[in-house]
């Protein structure tokens, strides 16, 4: 069990976008437990977009819009598919070195 804890900590931080990390004082504050949850779900789909070497917002955009036009299913939404079907999502020579510290 102590073994799964080190383990959770470090895929975790491999994850974490250091920008990410900036506000994280001020996340403490969110709107009690609701907003947090909020937060830290579109923060997730944030660090998943930059893993994948994605613009987030035009991600989010192109997310946004397939969800007001009836999209069913979460399989065709998720980054590595959305990053097949446009291409222009992705950043060209993106680096998370990059990042503001």
């Amino acid at each position: 069990m102590g073994g799964d804890v080190v383990e959770s900590q470090l895929g975790e931080q491999s994850c974490q976008a250091e920008a990410l990390g900036v506000g994280r004082r001020s996340w403490l504050f969110v709107w009690e437990d609701d907003g947090g949850e909020r937060t830290a779900n579109i923060l997730t789909i944030v660090a998943t977009c930059v893993s994948h070497g994605l613009n987030p917002r035009e991600y989010l955009l192109v997310v946004t819009n397939a969800l007001l036009a009836g999209a069913e299913g979460i399989d065709a939404l998720l980054s590595d598919r959305i990053a097949a079907a446009h291409p222009e999502l992705v950043v060209s020579g993106f680096d998370e070195a990059q990042l503001p510290d």
